[in-house]
């Protein structure tokens, strides 16, 4: 009768301990194996006042981790300068571009590690003529060009934090596009090929940058 009370006592412990102690236990379990951060964010605000010219760079993008080693992301870029009201034009080139990436470290240590990545850079740009302006028709506006860039870059990303670190590149890559003017007639922009040559070019360039990025 004794050995019998003890064992129903013991036992009514254990239901009232146990349910107390689960959420521990499982905020526990958690804390030791935190959730995989797959996404990154960055992007940078670049603006130098040189003269009598204002040299800018901006970008935001977005990085999602696909595997133990690789990502894909997409840059919105915008540069260039502007120097208009000083009678001195101004060239700006926007461009979308969608990456992958491999990183050497893995990408649990994507924060510091060295990646290789290949691009494909959809770029305009357009090119305002400075001077005085003398009302005239056809009267050039700008220069404009639409291009294809693809190519390859070098980076080291820098850590700061678990979630914060700053990422550096650089690499060649290949230029294929074809430019236009674009004049004022009777009040309306209109669109030409530039003739015979420099309508289109295909060339070397390099790209590079810096990126603030945060990881979650």
């Amino acid at each position: 009768m004794i050995a019998n009370h003890i064992q129903m006592h013991a036992l009514y412990r254990l239901l009232v301990v146990l349910p107390c102690c689960l959420p521990g236990l499982l905020v526990g379990a958690s804390a030791q194996t935190p959730l995989p951060r797959n996404h990154v964010i960055k992007g940078r605000i670049v603006v130098l006042p040189v003269t009598e010219l204002i040299f800018y760079s901006l970008g935001v993008g977005y990085e999602r981790v696909v595997g133990s080693h690789f990502s894909v992301q997409a840059l919105l870029n915008s540069y260039g300068f502007d120097g208009q009201g000083h009678d001195m034009g101004a060239e700006n080139y926007t461009a979308l571009v969608p990456e992958v990436k491999y990183y050497f470290r893995g990408s649990e240590k994507l924060s510091s590690s060295l990646y290789l990545s290949g691009f494909a850079e959809l770029q305009r740009n357009a090119l305002t003529p400075g001077g005085e302006r003398v009302p005239r028709e056809p009267e050039l506006l700008r220069i404009t060009g639409l291009g294809v860039q693809p190519g390859l870059l070098l980076g080291k990303n820098f850590r700061f934090s678990n979630r914060w670190h700053l990422e550096a590149y650089a690499g060649p890559k290949y230029r294929l596009g074809r430019h236009y003017e674009v004049y004022q007639v009777n009040g309306r922009p209109v669109r030409n090929r530039i003739e015979p040559a420099g309508s289109s070019y295909n060339t070397w360039g390099v790209r590079a940058g810096v990126n603030l990025a945060c990881r979650f």
